[in-house]
């Protein structure tokens, strides 16, 4: 009759954890989320192995922390461009061209081709909520000149020496 027990470790003083947290786990299934807690964890792995361990996990719970915040500025930024999406304006919406933003007394938001200097000898009444350009991939940026932090998250990345461009002398 065979043995169908696995083979001895030839190292006992290192645990397969995955196999002692959960028995028939595949190796790191389970081990992770649980190890840093799991006493037998802290009293038999020698301080170096378990500090690489905390170490890694910790860049781990950094780069996760950094991609929910990425994700939640996406999120907030498909909303913005829904609302203005469903905001009304006279006129076809044309990729690439740039809109203002305008809110009535009442609080009802329309886009126009016109400038503030130009609408308000129109129309007083109305409040300049923004200039905004429609994207070429359906998405709003915002072109005022308040909203610095937009044109700087939308700016290409900056490599390589930069030289300040001066004009020619005869």
């Amino acid at each position: 009759m065979t043995d169908s027990s696995p083979p001895a470790r030839k190292d006992k003083h290192l645990p397969d954890f995955a196999e002692r947290l959960t028995p028939g786990a595949a190796p790191l299934a389970n081990a992770l989320p649980r190890v840093e807690g799991d006493p037998r964890f802290q009293a038999e792995m020698p301080r170096e192995v378990r500090a690489s361990a905390e170490k890694r996990l910790a860049a781990l719970e950094k780069v996760f922390a950094e991609l929910q915040a990425e994700a939640q500025l996406i999120v907030g930024g498909a909303r913005r461009d829904l609302a203005l999406h469903a905001v009304p304006q006279n006129g076809t919406r044309l990729r690439g061209q740039s809109y203002h933003l305008y809110a009535r007394p009442d609080g009802r938001q329309f886009f126009s081709l016109l400038a503030p200097a130009e609408y308000a000898q129109i129309d007083t009444a109305v409040r300049y909520e923004g200039h905004y350009r429609l994207e070429y991939d359906g998405s709003w940026r915002r072109l005022d000149a308040d909203d610095a932090a937009d044109r700087v998250r939308h700016a290409p990345p900056v490599r390589g020496p930069h030289f300040e461009l001066t004009e020619e002398r005869p």
